[in-house]
């Protein structure tokens, strides 16, 4: 398999089997009604990390005057007034290699269940502790779930997905997701991402947990960031930091 360039110091450091695992694995990124700022985030570091298939899940509407990266989310278009379809189609014509597709529909949909048991990966980025409950129930996948609002950020991995997990991002809910800790807490569930295709065996038994305050500076001495036992320690943080 050749790999991009673009891809050259990546693989260095995950090395050229956990790229194809990269390339290969089945994700999906769930979103949220209120506000996709998570969505957006993880979707771009995924598509620059090497994802080659990506499934999109959310029900929010393109708002006036929202912008991305830039580029005006334009709700003339037909068919493009969800985020996800607007988002897919950028894709598409940027990273052509990807494969790409999205679904304005609600978690609960039945339609929705049977595509997320068909993932590996789901990245669940709302801040609704009932779409992560169902996202964790989904057998054989595992679950990253991040959540943020403008002062915080939360992540938390459980290879055994606890039916309490959800009830750990719950003082998120209704709360609406801001851009600069929607990047901080993308780029903790995307590194973790990472770091567990690397070293599979390993780190795919470890339980990951942590919150940030953007008031607090991040550093391995720093208490707002706590990892709880089992966690990645110091070289999660060395590799984030």
């Amino acid at each position: 398999m050749t790999f991009s360039p673009s891809l050259d110091r990546q693989i260095r450091y995950l090395g050229e089997e956990s790229q194809r695992n990269i390339e290969k694995d089945k994700i999906a990124i769930i979103g949220d009604h209120e506000s996709d700022c998570l969505l957006k985030d993880v979707l771009v570091q995924l598509v620059m990390m090497g994802s080659r298939d990506i499934t999109l899940i959310s029900t929010g509407r393109i708002q006036p005057n929202e912008y991305w990266y830039g580029m005006k989310l334009d709700d003339k278009e037909p068919g493009n007034f969800y985020r996800v379809h607007k988002l897919a189609s950028w894709i598409k014509k940027v990273a052509p290699l990807v494969r790409i597709s999205s679904f304005a529909e609600p978690t609960t949909d039945r339609n929705t269940l049977r595509l997320l048991e068909e993932m590996d990966t789901i990245f669940e980025c709302s801040n609704n502790p009932y779409s992560k409950r169902i996202a964790m129930s989904a057998p054989e996948v595992r679950v990253y779930s991040v959540s943020c609002s403008g002062s915080r950020t939360s992540f938390h991995y459980n290879p055994f997905k606890r039916s309490d997990d959800a009830a750990l991002m719950e003082d998120y809910a209704g709360i609406s997701q801001s851009p600069i800790m929607s990047m901080t807490g993308s780029g903790f569930a995307v590194q973790a991402y990472a770091m567990q295709i690397r070293a599979q065996k390993d780190l795919l038994k470890k339980t990951l947990h942590y919150r940030l305050h953007n008031s607090d500076p991040f550093s391995a001495e720093n208490e707002a960031c706590k990892l709880i036992p089992g966690s990645l320690d110091d070289l999660f943080l060395e590799a984030i930091g």
